[in-house]
């Protein structure tokens, strides 16, 4: 079984036991306080699971891989509102989802890389912002 977990490229962690409980009781705070702004600023909690979401992700890379430049302040916090912004203003202007979608997606990813601030998460923010429906618009 060994072998056929290491070509599937699982590794036992080398990372210290501690190490892990801190990262996840961070990520467990985050998201502690994340959630209830999210519902507060959506105004249902239909909306907020869906903003909510990629902010798991986010706390993820930013708690479990602080060294990763994905998860770098910068990164996190630009890439998140400029794909949020991409996903408000193609919601509105866009009248056909999927096209909103797609083109926000890419709008979202462009924005990114132009401001060197590429974070994963910030791909899933963009289609919650867009196919939310009423929140948005």
């Amino acid at each position: 079984m060994g072998p056929l977990l290491h070509k599937l490229g699982f590794s036992r962690s080398k990372t210290d036991h501690k190490v892990q409980y801190v990262a996840a009781g961070g990520a467990l705070m985050g998201i502690a306080l994340i959630v209830p702004i999210d519902v507060l600023a959506a105004h249902s909690f239909e909306a907020a699971v869906l903003l909510s979401a990629p902010m798991g992700a986010s706390a993820v890379i930013v708690f479990c891989l602080p060294q990763s430049p994905l998860g770098q302040p910068w990164n996190v916090v630009i890439g998140n509102l400029i794909s949020a912004c991409v996903g408000v203003v193609c919601a509105k202007w866009i009248a056909l989802p999927e096209a909103a979608a797609a083109i926000g997606m890419f709008g979202a990813v462009i924005g990114m890389v132009l401001t060197r601030s590429l974070h994963p998460p910030g791909g899933a923010v963009v289609l919650p912002a867009i196919l939310s429906g009423p929140p948005i618009k």
